[in-house]
């Protein structure tokens, strides 16, 4: 059993600031023991600064993992779902950024059209949504320029999603994780295509796969504006993410570059 500070919000921001990226987060953390390790956790990553509010509790899980790496996650997320996170403090976060990444957690939906007047793109992962027809998601997909899901609970061919979205709303890059299959990459002007996992150290724990797919594609995107080579950095920060127990590691561009020095 093992105890640390995860969650979307801080996977994907910790994933981006190992990669290089400079990161401005928003969240809320709470005032209780969880709370406070979460705040080490960020302060160590160098992470804290005017985007971090405090509630009374943080958000915790239960992560089971079986012996091949797959996992199960019973989440309590307390009241954050029915939080508002000031828009003001998110107006100054947002100034100036060239990509906001913003969440499914409830008290992240008023910040989307702040961030679409400000003219700055939007990446949202859904998770695991079931497609469309998943109501609560609507606000992210009508705002977000780039869109990433699991095709875990998909009702339709991952394929099909990615045409649905790619004419539904703004977006133009759709990224669907197909577990151990890769992932499919879909863009308006071109067949979808398939890109196989890579994992150099094994699979111990999926935990933050999806996260760190998702860090390291945007890291990569931001740098190149080549989806194609953004997918592969993000398939690889996802295969080493992998090879370690929890969500505490990862991997920065030298450890990408030592796996894979042709990347």
């Amino acid at each position: 059993m093992r105890l640390e500070a995860a969650g979307v919000g801080s996977n994907v921001a910790r994933g981006l600031a190992a990669l290089g990226s400079g990161v401005r987060l928003a969240t809320f953390l709470g005032a209780d023991n969880a709370g406070r390790l979460a705040r080490e956790t960020l302060i160590r990553a160098g992470l804290t600064g005017p985007g971090i509010l405090t509630a009374d509790a943080i958000a915790q899980s239960a992560v089971l993992v079986d012996p091949d790496g797959r996992r199960q996650i019973i989440t309590d997320l307390k009241d954050l779902p029915e939080r508002h996170y000031p828009i003001s403090v998110f107006e100054q976060l947002v100034d100036g950024a060239t990509l906001a990444s913003i969440s499914t957690i409830g008290f992240a939906r008023g910040l989307l059209p702040v961030a679409a007047a400000a003219r700055v793109p939007i990446a949202v992962d859904l998770q695991a949504t079931s497609g469309l027809q998943d109501s609560y998601l609507t606000d992210w997909i009508d705002h977000a320029s780039i869109v990433f899901c699991s095709a875990e609970n998909l009702t339709v061919d991952p394929a099909v999603f990615a045409r649905e979205v790619l004419t539904h709303g703004r977006a133009r890059i759709v990224v669907v994780g197909l577990g151990a299959a890769g992932c499919l990459l879909a863009l308006p002007d071109r067949e979808p295509r398939v890109i196989a996992t890579r994992a150099p150290f094994g699979v111990v724990d999926t935990t933050g796969a999806g996260d760190a797919l998702f860090a390291g594609f945007l890291h990569a995107w931001l740098r190149t504006q080549d989806p194609d080579r953004a997918l592969a950095t993000a398939v690889l920060a996802a295969g080493w993410t992998v090879g370690f127990p929890g969500t505490s590691r990862h991997p920065t561009t030298a450890d990408l570059v030592a796996v894979d020095p042709q990347g």
